[in-house]
Order: structure tokens, then sequence, then C-alpha cells
């Protein structure tokens, strides 16, 4: 009788996994428990050191679940602060310097990263950019730590990526559950007047999660990673319908990589077509509220009804861009003014630190803190942007191509769901926090040559 754990690294289901699952939920739920939390912070700055230098993989994931932005509760490497340096930074730099002493060369892909970071970071200064302090800092600080973290990473040993992420999926699903139930790190705002909006440790590495879930779902390895995938999927599922919300991005996410599954297996082509018209029916004939049985005052219902409206506007003539949803219209009136822009900056883009201006079209007087930050708002040059817009921006449409050939010529790859699912999340969420840099780090790793692992 074969064993269901067993301790090897073509194996899901091995000791490792729980090991890393428990890791996940240990560093997401204890970050919100009063004193013990401080503690942790120390424990798992030790921990991750120690894994870096024995070249444990392990140690990647405190770095990839915690985050700046799971509430005012959360005391953790990315909260916490040392004379106004959150101890991330200070992890990064130290475990970096650690690398530098022990590690007894570099990799032609880090150099070719390091001279591509070299070359922007001219551009962006040939282009005036600096005079954005704030904005040309924080690209170029987001951009140097992921090549200090790619450097730290480098020379782990072996590992299955893929394990590691269906064990953090686990353990990060599970853990929103896990807060919702227990009321510790449950943040409660006020979406309206009259609507109270539930969120529990949210990041952009949740959409990653989901959209590596939905690729290993549909097209697995095997049963137990069909399985595990759809588990994951169901944590997520029962999640967000405890919490009464998702994020709008979120839906349209998915409703991206199942487009996307169409270049990967045409024999799901009538599936989701079926489904797309199925959805684009129910949003023009029925009322949404009857299929989801929900509340009217519901924000997942508005999110839904965001969504559907941009099928509307693509579907009816007559409807204008300024006729829809405020966040929708937002982002269209973005995506609008940066396809007319010079086509040099179209194609390679504005550097760290470039902006965008309103051209054909403009937003009026509605903007608020929801869509972009004040002192963007305030000037009228817009640096974050949203979804692909920001890449574009800031690298052009050269990256867009450059993620097409990493598609292409990666398609018969090992770890391709993780490949994939990285490339879409970097197009999708670049530059909104440092997560894509660290995802953009892991995704070189896994590429690096196998005698080098």
């Amino acid at each position: 009788m074969k064993k269901l754990f067993v301790a090897t690294d073509d194996v899901i289901l091995d000791k490792k996994f729980v090991y890393w699952s428990l890791l996940t939920i240990f560093c997401l739920y204890l970050q919100f428990v009063p004193y013990v939390n401080y503690f942790l912070v120390v424990a798992i700055f030790v921990f991750t050191i120690v894994s870096f230098y024995k070249r444990w993989p392990s140690g990647l994931i405190p770095i990839l679940v915690l985050s700046f932005l799971h509430g005012d509760q959360s005391v953790s490497l990315y909260t916490l602060k040392i004379s106004g340096v959150s101890l991330f930074y200070i992890l990064i730099l130290s475990v970096f310097t650690l690398k530098v002493f022990t590690r007894r060369k570099i990799s032609r892909i880090e150099l070719f990263i390091i001279i591509f970071f070299c070359i922007y970071f001219s551009y962006s200064i040939l282009n005036s950019n600096y005079i954005e302090t704030t904005y040309f800092v924080n690209d170029t600080l987001f951009f140097l730590i992921g090549i200090l973290f790619l450097f730290s990473i480098y020379d782990i040993k072996k590992f299955n990526i893929e394990k590691m992420f269906f064990a953090i999926s686990l353990g990060y699903f599970f853990s929103k559950v896990l807060v919702y139930s227990t009321g510790l790190g449950l943040q409660v705002t006020a979406y309206s007047s009259d609507i109270d909006q539930y969120s529990a440790i949210f990041d952009p590495i949740e959409n990653l999660l989901l959209i590596f879930n939905l690729q290993s779902l549909l097209f697995p390895k095997n049963k137990t990673v069909r399985a595990l995938s759809f588990l994951n999927l169901s944590i997520f599922g029962l999640s967000a319908y405890l919490l009464g919300y998702m994020h709008g991005a979120t839906i349209v996410l998915v409703i991206i990589v199942l487009f996307y599954a169409l270049l990967r297996n045409i024999k799901l082509l009538l599936v989701i077509s079926f489904s797309c018209f199925l959805l684009i029916f129910v949003s023009f004939n029925v009322d949404i509220n009857s299929i989801l049985n929900v509340q009217e005052d519901s924000v997942f219902l508005f999110k839904i009804q965001k969504v559907l409206g941009l099928f509307d506007f693509l579907y009816n003539s007559n409807i204008s861009i300024y006729d829809l949803p405020r966040s929708t219209q937002v982002r269209l009136i973005e995506t609008a003014n940066l396809l007319v822009q010079n086509p040099f900056y179209l194609i390679f883009g504005n550097g760290f630190g470039g902006f965008l201006t309103e051209t054909i079209y403009f937003y009026g007087d509605y903007l608020n803190s929801d869509d972009y930050s004040l002192d963007q708002i305030t000037s009228g040059k817009f640096q974050l942007l949203h979804a692909y817009n920001q890449i574009i921006l800031k690298h052009g449409l050269l990256s867009i191509l450059i993620a097409f050939c990493c598609f292409w010529k990666f398609r018969r790859a090992e770890e391709r769901n993780f490949r994939d699912t990285a490339l879409i999340f970097l197009v999708l969420s670049y530059s909104f926090t440092i997560k894509p840099y660290l995802i953009l780090a892991l995704l070189v790793f896994s590429l690096k040559p196998k005698e080098h692992n």
C-alpha cells in the first residue's frame, strides 16, 4: 500500500507540502495576534536569513505571503519599521549582503537583468522622469529590490515551484476563512453610506494564486493536481461567499485566464464560448439579483454589475464611455489616452517615473482616492495606472511582445502552469506593489539551466 506522504520533490502531497501549507497559515494568521505577532516577526526574520544561507526554499514563503496591505492589525516583516524603514527592505538587503560573500559567480541571465535595469534607468534620466521624484524613486527601488531578491534566491537548491504554490494557495485561502470565522484581522470598511465591505488578507498575490489554480485545474499534470486545484478554488470560493466580496479586477482576471486557455487547448473553445455567450445573455436579459440570490445592497453585486457593464459597452454602440460605471470608465479612459501617446513611448515605454496625462478623453471632476492618489489627481500626471496599462506605461508594448515570446518559447517546458501564471500576473498587476517584482525574480529563477540548480 502506497504512503500518502512521500518525501520526494516529484510528489505533490508529501511532508514538505504539509509543512509549507502550515507555515503559510502560521505566518498569515499569527500576524494579527497581539504581542505574539512581534515575537513572530523576529522568528520569521531569523528563519528567513538561515533559510537563505542554507539555500532552503522555505525561506521564500514569508516573503511571498505577507504584505503591506493586510490591514491595520497586521504586524509583520512588511508593516513593522525600524527608523522609518520597513523590516522587509532590511531583510532583503541583509540576505543580499550574505549572498555577496557566499556566492562565487553571477549567471548570464542575472547579468542581463542588471544591464536592462541600467539601460532603463539611464533612459528614464534622459527622459527627465526624475523630476517626479517620489514615483521615480519608487519605480527604481521596486525594480532594484527585484534584482537583489533574484541574486539572493538564484543559488537556492532545486525545488518544485508548483508544489510550493499549491501549498501556499491552500494555506492562504484557508487563512482567509479562518480570519472571517474568528474575526481576528477582519477588516470592515464603509463601501457606501449603507453598505459595509468585509475583507480578509487581500494582496495582489491572491490573484496570482487564483490564476495558478485555474491553470492547473484546466491543464493538470495528474489527477492529484486537478483535485488539489479544485480544493483550493473551492476554499477561495467559500471565502468570497462568506465575505460577500470579490474584487472586480479578479472577476475580469478569471475571464481573461479562461480566454487564454483557448490558446493552450482548442477543445475548451466550445465550453468557454458558450459560457461567455451565457454571461452576455444574462447581463442583458436577466435580473442579476435573482441569479446570484443576493441582496441589492451587496458589494459583490456591484462588482458583477460593473464587469457586465463592460460587456454591454462593447456590444451596444449606443452606449458612450461616459455612460459606464465610474471605475470601469476610468480604466477605459486611461487605456484610450495611453494608446494615443507618442508612438516611441508607446513602443518602448516612459521608463521609471513615467506618467500619463489626459488627451482625447477627460475624467472630469469626479476622480477620488479610489481611482488615483490625490497628488496624481491634483497634478494631472498619472503614474500608477490600472492592470495592463501600467506595464505599457513603464516599458511599452515591447514588454507585452516579450511576454508573448516567453509564452511561446516555454510552451512545452516543465512548470508551464507557473510560468504562464507569472507572465499573466506581471502583465496585469505590474508595479502595483513589490510582489510583481518578486514574482519576476522567481520566474527568472525557474528558467535557469538545470546544471545551476
